[in-house]
């Protein structure tokens, strides 16, 4: 169930970028699309979600809490994983 509200997010996020490119509310709704990517195990669309932010409006609250997500991505596919 939780899955599916979180899928449900990804494409509500999106229309609001496609649909309302003016809008105030677009670095929020990248970022929050960017979460519910990873949610979803999507790190790939997340990372592109968070880089779409930085790079649109680096200046932002939104982009500086995506640049930390980056961040924590990173750091994520960069540990050793745990070998048994």
């Amino acid at each position: 169930m939780a899955l599916k509200r979180y899928q449900d997010a990804t494409g509500a996020y999106a229309q609001v970028i496609q649909n309302y490119a003016k809008s105030t509310w677009l670095p929020d709704a990248y970022l929050k699309r960017g979460r519910a990517f990873e949610f979803l195990g999507q790190v790939e669309d997340a990372r592109s979600s968070y880089q779409q932010l930085t790079k649109s409006f680096p200046e932002s609250t939104p982009a500086i809490q995506a640049k930390q997500r980056l961040d924590a991505l990173s750091r994520q596919s960069a540990a050793p994983t745990a070998k048994p």
